[in-house]
């Protein structure tokens, strides 16, 4: 399981270098392109991967991350 936020860079050659810790969970495979604006986000979701721009990966969190705290607020509420 992949969790957290990761900034990488591309190589020289224009290739994101994948972690040794990420390699196991990617060993299948995986393709990825570099967007014009010349970076990307990648969110890891049960069984798949979405791949983002920096802009709507950023509204988007901005909007969740209200959400899931309020969801935490009320599961310590019950006692979750």
């Amino acid at each position: 399981m992949i969790i957290g936020q990761y900034n990488y860079n591309l190589d020289p050659k224009k290739r994101l270098t994948i972690p040794p810790k990420f390699r196991s969970v990617l060993s299948k495979g995986a393709i990825l392109t570099r967007g014009i604006d010349g970076c990307l986000f990648l969110a890891g979701l049960y069984d798949r991967i979405e791949i983002w721009n920096e802009e709507n990966w950023q509204k988007y969190g901005a909007t969740t991350g209200t959400q899931v705290e309020n969801i935490a607020e009320g599961l310590k509420e019950l006692g979750i």
